[in-house]
């Protein structure tokens, strides 16, 4: 795979897709912004531009997927209001077991 700023960027935008999709799959109203290897996730049906629009998200709904990742063994930010981030550690085969383990856990949320 690519690395470097390139590569991050790229495995972000891998990533973000994925929980897209799955979020999708579920009937699950979920935002996903990305701005090179950060990006944050809200509980949502509408699109998240500013902190208005992210205090009506669905904060319960975030705690369960922020526990049902740790219990997939994947730590992502214990609140909705933090950003995530995408290192030269996470590989492809990183982002997939991320978007996996996305795709079990909202499916039981």
């Amino acid at each position: 795979g690519r690395g470097g700023y390139a590569g991050m960027a790229e495995r972000t935008k891998t990533r973000t897709q994925g929980l897209r999709q799955a979020a999708e799959r579920h009937g699950i109203a979920l935002q996903v912004a990305a701005a090179g290897s950060m990006f944050g996730v809200f509980f949502n049906a509408g699109p998240v531009r500013n902190y208005a629009d992210a205090r009506r998200s669905d904060g319960e709904r975030y705690a369960a997927w922020f526990h049902g990742m740790l219990d997939a063994g994947v730590y992502v930010a214990p609140s909705q209001f933090e950003a995530g981030f995408v290192s030269t550690q996470h590989d492809e085969a990183v982002v997939d077991r991320v978007i996996e383990a996305a795709r079990q856990v909202l499916a039981r949320l």
